[in-house]
């Protein structure tokens, strides 16, 4: 970082004086601490890979590591640092906003920014959006395993305006991105209250009228059990995606984060796409993860058909459709259901990658109510999946809408 003060500090304004720099000039990069993660607090919170794929790091779900005191203050992270994977899902990339004691796991790549000449919010902001991604995508290197060392990861080149500009700027692009955080913390409080609703009825068993329902063996009378792969209310979706016009977008597993598409996904056409993407999503369908210890649920209604329909979805999904309207909020708090993942895994078989075949879903035992439980369910919290899926949608506008001018304006094409 040595003598960058003098190519960048003087405060000029004007657009044709804005430097073209590479991250490498602009920073110092560090290896993070190899450790097992823990989940009790024997140490400082250990920041993994898997921690910066969500949309933002939820700390209180950050595991612990142990590690000596002498290292500690090494790999200990700071406000303004950037933490990047290098391996796995090379080139995302967090920005580190929040004054915590954790330290970063060996995957991950951390830059400390030389703050004379780089506004962290700024850069890191370019570095968490897809320009960066991309970016990444095309120098990766590795077949099985996709990998970007730490010089592939600072050889991206940028501009680089005057500080009070890369302040406005940063500035401008906040403003999305605390109204798509505010719409994600809507999203979680509605989930909440959907999949509490649901406990309430269906796993506590206090739905309307159950003071005057007798229950046996833990199944209300009128109610019965049956197989995932036998339900009255729904079936499995075994069929692959039909040849198609045009492109798709490919949705594989990672591109998935809890009940949210989080990822960017890659448009094919029929004739090239990859022989994992072969399930079609469709109106009145939800779909979840087969493999083990994976929590990742979509679900699909009328609201955001038009998703359905220009997807593919990896066959690491599991697909099951609803035979009626008014049984797919059941089905989905169903499968959106700590429950249900707990049986998922408990039948998940495999040698290498542990996953549910569709003989293990068959397998898992579930509850079939009275139609007329299923139809108040419906009514009780439809309206709530329903504002769960407009709130993605806008965030989904906000975030391509940010996409579409953070390198306008990070490139002086637009201004502040």
């Amino acid at each position: 970082m040595k003598g960058t003060r003098g190519r960048f500090g003087r405060e000029r304004g004007e657009r044709m004086s804005w430097p073209t720099v590479k991250l490498s000039e602009i920073c110092e990069t560090q290896y993070g601490y190899t450790a097992s993660a823990q989940d009790t607090v024997v140490g400082p919170k250990f920041l993994r890979i898997t921690d910066i794929m969500e949309p933002s790091i939820e700390w209180d779900s950050v595991p612990y590591c142990r590690i000596d005191e002498a290292k500690i203050n090494k790999y200990r992270l700071k406000r303004g640092d950037i933490v990047i994977a290098r391996t796995g899902y090379p080139g995302h990339a967090k920005l580190i906003r929040d004054d915590v004691d954790a330290v970063f796991a060996s995957y991950l790549v951390r830059i400390t920014l030389d703050q004379s000449v780089a506004n962290p919010e700024y850069v890191g902001r370019l570095l968490e959006s897809p320009v960066y991604r991309r970016f990444i995508d095309s120098v990766k290197s590795g077949t099985a395993q996709a990998h970007a060392n730490a010089r592939a990861l600072t050889f991206f080149s940028f501009q680089l305006p005057p500080l009070s500009i890369q302040a406005q700027i940063a500035d401008s692009l906040a403003y999305y991105d605390n109204l798509i955080e505010n719409n994600r913390r809507r999203i979680r409080l509605l989930d909440q209250a959907a999949r509490l609703l649901y406990k309430e009825w269906f796993v506590h068993l206090r739905f309307p009228g159950h003071e005057h329902v007798a229950i046996t063996n833990g199944v209300p009378e009128g109610w019965k059990l049956c197989g995932m792969l036998d339900h009255p209310y729904f079936e499995f979706i075994g069929e692959n995606i039909g040849s198609f016009d045009g492109v798709k977008r490919y949705y594989a597993t990672a591109d998935i984060t809890g009940i949210s598409i989080t990822g960017d996904g890659i448009d094919y056409n029929f004739e090239e796409k990859p022989s994992r993407a072969q399930k079609a999503p469709e109106v009145g369908s939800v779909w979840f993860a087969r493999m083990q210890e994976t929590y990742k649920v979509l679900v699909f209604t009328k609201t955001n058909r038009s998703i359905a329909e220009s997807s593919i979805l990896s066959s690491g999904f599991a697909g099951l459709r609803a035979r009626r309207d008014e049984f797919l909020p059941y089905l989905y708090l169903l499968i959106n259901n700590e429950r249900f993942h707990e049986e998922k895994d408990r039948y998940c078989t495999g040698a290498t990658q542990r996953s549910l075949t569709n003989s293990g879903l068959k397998s898992i035992q579930v509850i079939a109510p009275p139609e007329q439980i299923v139809g108040a369910f419906a009514g009780s919290v439809g309206s709530l999946l329903e504002q769960i899926l407009v709130l993605r949608a806008l965030n989904g506008h906000l975030k391509k809408a940010r996409d579409i001018i953070l390198p306008r304006l990070m490139s002086g094409a637009v201004t502040v």
